[in-house]
């Protein structure tokens, strides 16, 4: 901070308060070089980075191969019988084919529900991109909280460095007790020790926001322009209900339903079909005439049958398992959406109370520090004030400003969190 020293030491204590206050640069400065994400660009980023982004698109497919084995039959039986079982001929034989088909609803019905599994999937999907983005913006305004305290921190830090300065070169000239050069020392380290803790919350952000990424190193961003940090609610003009939360748990209810009804008919027979073809070798008397059967002489015919339970307890305890799957499936979309209706009116709530608060210290607070400060120094240099008392004034000022930076995080992260409630999860 000494080039602030040099340049600032001729104008006096009041113009260097007043530049610091009056002071500030819209963007963040990179020395590094690295390069800068937008929101949009971290988003992106992470939805194809991120391997549960991955995962819930493999899920999809697999369901879809699945899908394809609705209509699925049970293999073929072939079977080739030789032997003395009708004369003493050693080389009789039976060639008999078999195939067993289930019942045609029972297909409709696998075929169903391979359909609203996949549905279910893509609906995942599109849930597991709505929480990873969730979690990317709340990081990334996140830091960009920190970035704009970590910056007003430090534009404090160094008012109070050219306060001590001042405030040694004045002792020198006096005689005065070293009081006011304490309480600057004091404040200086407090403000070093809140910087340090910004520092730190900033790197484990930023640390949080490169896991959700999956980039190699940590990301850095933009400050934004001051228009741009106070975000309002976009909620693309979708339905409450098209929330892919509810959605997903919806669509397992549809599930569970499919499925019982697969349960319930497995309870169908299955069709049988059979067909034969067999030797009969030696003699033979037909309607009083002899003949002499040889293997040319084939025998053949088909079969058609029912296979069905006898036992039909173990299936029907199948089918109320499934009918309490989808009853369970049914309170868990209802819990949660009541749950979720409640976290909407919070959100809601929270973001009016919020907006209230950051116009009201816009248009009253904000200009009432700032006229607080230039008052004060005023009165100091007509020597109404002391350093002491003039220095509160400078420090309650920057707590102002703290505030209100606090309260545009509020803000964001209710607007955050009512996209998500209200969103489609669409991107």
């Amino acid at each position: 901070m000494k080039n602030f020293q040099s340049i600032f030491k001729p104008v006096g204590l009041s113009g260097l308060v007043l530049f610091f206050i009056a002071y500030s640069s819209p963007l963040y400065s990179q020395e590094t070089g690295a390069k800068l994400y937008s929101l949009g660009e971290c988003l992106q980023t992470a939805f194809r980075n991120n391997e549960q982004v991955k995962m819930s698109q493999l899920e999809t497919d697999y369901y879809k191969q699945i899908k394809k084995t609705a209509f699925e039959l049970p293999k073929t039986s072939l079977v080739y019988t030789q032997g003395q079982f009708n004369s003493i001929y050693a080389y009789d034989n039976i060639f008999a084919l078999s195939q067993s088909v289930p019942f045609p609803t029972l297909l409709k019905a696998q075929s169903e529900l391979g359909k609203e599994h996949v549905k279910g999937a893509e609906i995942k999907a599109d849930l597991v991109k709505a929480e990873l983005g969730l979690k990317v913006k709340e990081s990334y305004y996140t830091i960009q909280h920190l970035l704009q305290e970590s910056r007003l921190l430090n534009k404090e830090d160094s008012i109070y460095e050219l306060f001590l300065h001042l405030a040694d070169a004045d002792m020198a000239k006096s005689d005065k007790n070293d009081l006011e050069k304490a309480t600057t020392v004091t404040q200086a380290h407090i403000i070093q020790s809140h910087y340090n803790e910004i520092l730190m919350h900033l790197n484990d952000s930023r640390m949080s926001l490169q896991s959700l990424m999956r980039v190699s190193e940590m990301p850095e961003i933009p400050v934004l322009y001051k228009d741009d940090r106070i975000l309002v609610p976009d909620t693309n003009s979708s339905k409450a209900s098209d929330q892919p939360l509810l959605r997903y748990l919806k669509e397992q209810i549809v599930i569970n339903k499919q499925s019982r009804r697969v349960e319930q008919q497995k309870g169908a027979p299955d069709i049988m079909f059979g067909y034969f073809n067999q030797s009969i070798y030696g003699p033979a008397n037909i309607y009083g005439d002899d003949y002499f059967l040889t293997t040319a002489d084939r025998l053949q015919g088909f079969q058609l049958g029912l296979a069905f339970p006898l036992y039909f307890l173990p299936h029907r305890a199948k089918v109320k398992a499934a009918g309490v799957q989808e009853e369970i499936a049914n309170q868990n979309f209802v819990q949660t959406q009541n749950d979720m209706l409640i976290q909407r009116k919070q959100a809601i709530n929270k973001y009016l109370l919020t907006q209230k608060n950051i116009e009201y210290y816009k248009e009253y607070i904000l200009k009432n520090s700032r006229q607080m400060v230039v008052q004060s120094l005023e009165a100091f240099n007509k020597h109404e004030i002391n350093y002491i008392e003039y220095l509160a004034i400078i420090s309650r000022s920057f707590e102002i400003e703290r505030n209100y930076l606090h309260m545009i995080l509020q803000n964001n992260m209710s607007v955050i969190q009512i996209e998500y409630l209200f969103s489609d999860g669409k991107y």
